[in-house]
């Protein structure tokens, strides 16, 4: 009985093979460069993504500043909302003291004489 392989062996057209051995060896090679090719293109598409998550990044916390920013903005508005209301109180009592105190002046002006 003759071993399986050796059988398989004696039916490879082989003259034909030898002939077309170029064209393999250039489609072999051809077929090679194009997965190194993709292999380049996915690193390539990895770099794009980690420069692109960095930008993400970058800006998330730009936003985060921008937005810390806006709070000390609108609490130092608050404060001097605050300040410009107590001194609108002080000065209607001013107003008040002043008025008083000039009709006191009158009424003494008025007694004198």
């Amino acid at each position: 009985m003759p071993i399986p392989w050796l059988a398989a062996l004696k039916m490879i057209p082989w003259s034909s093979l030898l002939s077309n051995g170029p064209a393999l060896v250039k489609a072999a090679d051809a077929l090679l460069s194009g997965t190194k090719a993709q292999g380049a293109h996915a690193n390539a598409a990895a770099d794009e993504i980690r420069r692109l998550s960095e930008r993400v990044g970058a800006l998330e916390r730009h936003d985060r500043a921008h937005a810390e920013l806006g709070k000390q903005m609108s609490d130092q508005i608050e404060a001097l909302t605050l300040a410009t209301e107590v001194l609108a109180v002080r000065q209607r009592w001013l107003a008040i003291i002043g008025a008083v105190c000039f009709l006191a002046l009158l009424a003494v002006l008025i007694a004198r004489r």
